[in-house]
């Protein structure tokens, strides 16, 4: 059976979910605390499976604590128990390292079951979060096609891609007009088109864009 430890500020709500884990679930609950540290001074004698952890705010102390909880025990798998859902607190909790996102108004049945997933070397996210995960993967995924379709769709002349090297390389005006035998009032209007036609404002735009175009020095 798998060990378990609690890790809740709020006594009853630590309480609670230590009798339901232990009593109603058969988990062997080795013992419940109070905030990370009492784990972490205690982890030569106490070495649990799952780690439930609160976490409320995802703040640096709170992403602290998963990270110092993953050295101290290298195999342990943590589970946030919270009642915070959302979708940046979600990811920057897995981001330190965490194996499983459970809110607190879940069932004694998902809490059984994310045990035994993140025991098998599965990730878990609750069902009455999963909608805030799946809309926010679709939301990325969107955004990155549009912005490569963006970037796709651009079509440059020889003459616009030599410029734009030569401008990512760092070359001034007066520079490139003596290069490609052009005047620099030329180039200086091969610039404005380049720009307007990449749709940014300045010369670090135009590097990026190069970079994004597979455009290099």
């Amino acid at each position: 059976m798998f060990k378990i430890s609690i890790i809740e500020s709020q006594p009853i709500i630590r309480e609670g979910l230590c009798s339901l884990l232990s009593k109603q679930l058969g988990f062997n609950v080795l013992k419940c605390y109070a905030d990370p540290i009492e784990l972490l001074e205690d982890s030569i004698t106490s070495r649990p499976d799952v780690v439930f952890l609160d976490l409320n705010l995802c703040h640096s102390n709170e992403i602290e604590a998963i990270d110092k909880i993953k050295k101290r025990l290298v195999n342990v798998k943590i589970l946030i128990f919270s009642t915070n859902n959302h979708v940046e607190c979600i990811r920057c909790a897995f981001r330190a390292g965490v194996n499983g996102f459970i809110h607190k108004e879940t069932t004694p049945y998902q809490l059984k079951e994310a045990i035994n997933s993140v025991t098998q070397g599965h990730f878990y996210v609750s069902a009455n979060i999963l909608p805030v995960v799946i809309n926010s993967f679709m939301q990325s995924e969107k955004q990155k096609f549009s912005h490569e379709h963006s970037v796709n769709s651009i079509v440059l002349t020889v003459r616009e891609k030599e410029l734009l090297k030569l401008i990512s390389s760092g070359y001034k005006n007066k520079e490139i007009a003596n290069s490609l035998c052009l005047s620099v009032k030329t180039i200086e209007a091969h610039r404005s088109n380049l720009m307007k036609k990449l749709d940014v404002h300045n010369v670090v735009g135009l590097t990026t864009k190069a970079s994004q175009l597979g455009i290099f020095a």
